[in-house]
């Protein structure tokens, strides 16, 4: 009995050791993740844009929760800085102005980098979920992963561009970002009740609009909303939509011809109903 209670005691002191290590650890670990954080913090003031772009990457990798106030501050002005960069670039193209001989403080924005970087600053500054930042972001940023944060509040701002705008890009970007609010998923926003009907209306209508590339996308959003009201529309679609490709030889010969936007609508259909198997 006694060498049970030894080694109980034994047993015991090695686990609060162990505890204590892992709390340490722990300790440790977060101490340095938090260094980490305000070290990217600093380069995201840096002049040097190979620092901005990796203080972006680091941060924008983090989950929302782990950024702060002062970050989110520093990424709507630099977002801010880094637009009127590109509409200073964009300029001089206009102008005739050639790449060789772009001022030396603007140069970078032309670089192939600057895309992704801007891409990763939109949903850095998305994240802060800011409803004072929308008109920002749905001029400069209009992506999936950047107004999700917003919720219901950017649904509206969206579906204007989709149905004011006149061009093409970004049209198919509001229908991106509603497919992707529809889209269910365990984690992250999803549209529901009249916000969600409201959606499936507009890209109901957009199914009727004269540009296919439109309509292609319009159809492909309402398969990933997974809901059966959409099918009659869809099998409407998918008998009916007037988009013929034709696929020619060097002479002109015709080898292959296909309704673009009806096989589009038999995949969406197929999606709706193979996810109402899997419930």
């Amino acid at each position: 009995m006694k060498n049970l209670f030894i080694f109980i005691g034994i047993a015991c002191l090695i686990f609060i050791l162990q505890s204590n290590c892992i709390a340490k650890a722990q300790e440790v670990s977060n101490t340095d993740f938090k260094k980490e954080i305000d070290d990217n913090y600093q380069k995201l003031l840096s002049v040097d844009f190979k620092e901005r772009d990796r203080a972006v990457f680091f941060l924008n990798s983090l989950k929302k929760e782990e950024l702060n106030e002062k970050i989110y501050k520093v990424a709507v002005d630099l977002l801010k800085m880094e637009t009127e960069r590109r509409k200073e670039v964009y300029e001089f193209a206009r102008k005739g102005g050639v790449a060789e001989n772009l001022p030396k403080d603007i140069v970078y924005a032309n670089s192939e980098r600057f895309g992704m970087y801007y891409v990763y600053l939109c949903e850095l500054t998305g994240k802060s979920g800011d409803k004072r930042l929308l008109p920002l972001l749905v001029e400069h940023c209009l992506g999936r992963k950047v107004l999700l944060y917003f919720g219901d509040a950017a649904v509206e701002a969206v579906i204007e561009v989709l149905k004011t705008s006149d061009i093409r890009a970004r049209k198919r970007s509001a229908i991106f970002v509603l497919a992707e609010m529809l889209k269910p998923k365990k984690e992250g926003y999803v549209a529901s009740g009249e916000v969600k009907n409201k959606i499936k209306k507009v890209l109901i209508q957009a199914t009727s609009e004269n540009d296919r590339h439109i309509r292609q996308v319009s159809v492909r959003a309402l398969g990933e909303s997974g809901d059966k009201d959409v099918i009659p529309i869809l099998e409407k679609i998918a008998k009916s939509d007037p988009f013929l490709v034709r696929k020619k030889d060097a002479k002109g010969n015709v080898l292959k011809e296909y309704y673009l936007i009806r096989k589009e609508a038999r995949k969406a259909l197929k999606k709706i109903r193979e996810n109402d198997l899997e419930k």
